[in-house]
């Protein structure tokens, strides 16, 4: 068993004795230790050989697994910013300088990124971090299409547009940048970034982003730094030690890993996506002094760094051809889409490894010096935060797509289905924040939550409006599980990102709501105690097709077929579905065939 990354129990099984075919239940002799405030446990469980055989020898591990201990873990209190050594501040048109004991730190307005992080004399970043929405494409990735049918968001970030940058001081402790911005996109999107940079060094960086609707699915949400040559030693604590993806990444056991920048290469036959890492809790970046730059996933995030740009490896043909620069790239990324790879010639990620652009992406994590003398674990397990709220729960469940940054929120219920305003809980970050929650007087209505910090330095307040409608569009509402046989599902759009146009018996008719897909295509929806009594939609295989393709409409609720279409192609008018799901626990609607 190991506390982060320390062995605090061990053991061994030695008369193991389990039949082929067969299963057997045992204990393991582990006791639950004391629990340290934000320290995670994981069992590892390895199997090896007892004796030798002619393929390996005694000892030699034929299987292993870690297993994460579920234990109650306290979190740490975050530091009270006042208590924080003091910093000052200066604000000019195109800069603000901030400057505490031994860093200072110079931002850039125009490009809305640090353009300076010094520590003690030593530079810690060349330039960034900045938005960056692309990966290098893999072979997989080009096989499907991915980089003409993405390109928007190739440099997307490289070309943004910043639109307003606003500072707020937390006292003399403490400041926060916030960063509103666009991008160029096909349709235009929206990015926002905040930096709050505290008197103890640290600097966390909250990023979302806002893409328009009908957009292709994005390779990468994320950010990338460009970092001085020195920093070569690379150690983190995450998935490792190879290179690993979200679709790629459970053989992979976390753990704290040490190797360097140079050593992320990889000379495929052609250069492509290489180093990532996943599950990230912290990474360091190192001279030969020990001196450094520390980022710490809030609460994880992906990193990857080379010696070579994303333009490098998607322009050459051959490992030979690349030119390794002495600077060093760094992505810390929210994700990267999956691999991919159930074949090299059209198949993409599985819808749960990509990030479609239908829906808002938020992540964070945080920047600071490192020394020799420094813990790296220690360091990351200290909690600076800005936010005054945890969650907030409707009824008893989380919010959905609940963030502290994102303070106005709206909920639709139908007619009949709610009694009474929801009740709406908070769940503050300490317990010395004030929350105080005003209920709307009715529905249709708007609850008001407003919290404070117990020095009154931070506050906030968020405003959930909820809504009685007549009807729910499934396009709007969550689903539980959703796959597709070619491409990205898109919402309110066809798989094209156009609108949905389907045949009719007087022509053709486009619809500004609905779901595209390709076949084979399965969505999942729970719809258990929702109150929902009937699910109708139209379904017909869009117009954008070609003459060969054919669909077939199935729609199951609680396991048995409610509707079938038939086999339809793209003349086929649109048939209507009417079914009854009164009572029911889970709605279930697929799309066999060749085409959407």
């Amino acid at each position: 068993m190991k506390q982060d990354d320390k062995v605090i129990q061990q053991g061994e099984i030695a008369d193991l004795d389990v039949a082929p075919l067969s299963t057997k239940e045992i204990t393991l002799p582990i006791e639950e230790p004391a629990l340290q405030a934000g320290a995670e446990y994981y069992v590892n469980v390895s199997f090896s050989l007892k004796e030798d055989t002619k393929w390996a020898k005694k000892g030699h591990d034929i299987a292993n697994e870690q297993l994460k201990v579920p234990y109650d873990v306290p979190q740490a209190d975050p530091e009270n910013i006042g208590d924080m050594p003091a910093i000052s501040t200066k604000d000019d048109e195109n800069s603000i300088a901030v400057k505490g004991n031994d860093f200072e730190l110079q931002f850039d307005k125009k490009k809305g990124t640090i353009s300076s992080f010094n520590f003690q004399g030593t530079s810690l970043l060349k330039d960034g971090p900045a938005p960056d929405f692309w990966r290098a494409p893999n072979e997989n990735d080009i096989g499907n299409g991915m980089p003409s049918r993405t390109g928007t968001w190739r440099d997307a970030g490289k070309n943004r547009t910043v639109t307003d940058v606003q500072m707020k001081k937390y006292g003399e402790n403490a400041v926060r940048i916030n960063v509103t911005g666009t991008l160029p996109t096909t349709k235009k999107s929206d990015y926002q970034t905040s930096y709050i940079i505290y008197g103890t060094g640290e600097v966390v960086v909250k990023n979302t982003l806002d893409p328009a609707a009908g957009l292709p699915e994005i390779p990468a949400v994320g950010m990338q730094l460009t970092l001085p040559k020195e920093f070569e030693q690379m150690n983190w604590y995450g998935r490792g030690p190879e290179d690993n993806y979200w679709d790629r990444k459970t053989g992979y056991p976390v753990g704290v890993y040490s190797s360097t920048v140079d050593d992320q290469f990889f000379p495929y036959a052609v250069p492509q996506e290489m180093g990532n890492k996943t599950d990230v809790r912290w990474v360091t970046f190192t001279n030969e002094d020990g001196v450094g730059l520390m980022a710490t996933g809030l609460p994880l995030m992906e990193v990857n760094a080379l010696h070579y740009t994303k333009a490098d490896l998607e322009k050459s043909a051959h490992p030979y051809e690349l030119d390794r620069k002495d600077d060093i790239y760094v992505d810390l990324n929210f994700h990267q889409m999956g691999l991919g790879g159930d074949d090299s010639w059209g198949a993409r990620p599985h819808q749960e490894y990509t990030m479609n652009a239908d829906q808002s992406y938020s992540y964070s994590y945080r920047l600071q010096p490192i020394t020799k003398q420094d813990k790296a674990m220690d360091v990351s397990k200290h909690v600076v935060t800005d936010d005054l709220v945890k969650d907030i729960t409707i009824d008893g469940k989380s919010l959905d797509g609940f963030a502290p940054g994102k303070t106005d929120y709206s909920l639709s219920y139908l007619k009949g289905t709610v009694d009474g305003v929801p009740k709406v809980e908070v769940t503050p970050i300490s317990k010395d924040v004030k929350v105080t929650v005003t209920p709307a007087e009715k529905l249709p209505g708007k609850t008001v939550i407003e919290v404070t910090s117990a020095d009154g330095m931070l506050s906030a307040a968020y405003e959930i409006q909820f809504n009685l409608v007549d009807e729910l569009f499934v396009s709007d509402l969550p689903w539980k599980s959703a796959t597709a046989g070619w491409g990205s599902i898109h919402r309110d759009a066809s798989i094209e990102g156009n609108k949905i146009t389907l045949a009719s018996e007087d022509g053709e008719k486009t619809y500004d709501k609905g779901i595209g897909t390709h076949a084979h295509s399965e969505i999942v929806y729970d719809i258990a105690d929702k109150g929902y009594d009937k699910f109708k939609a139209f379904v017909g295989l869009d117009r954008e097709a070609n003459n060969t393709g054919t669909v077939n409409f199935q729609v199951f609720v609680d396991g048995e077929k409610l509707f079938e279409s038939g086999v339809m192609r793209r003349d086929t008018p649109a048939k209507k579905v009417d079914v009854d799901i009164s009572g029911k626990k889970g709605t279930e609607a697929g799309c066999h065939g060749w085409r959407r």
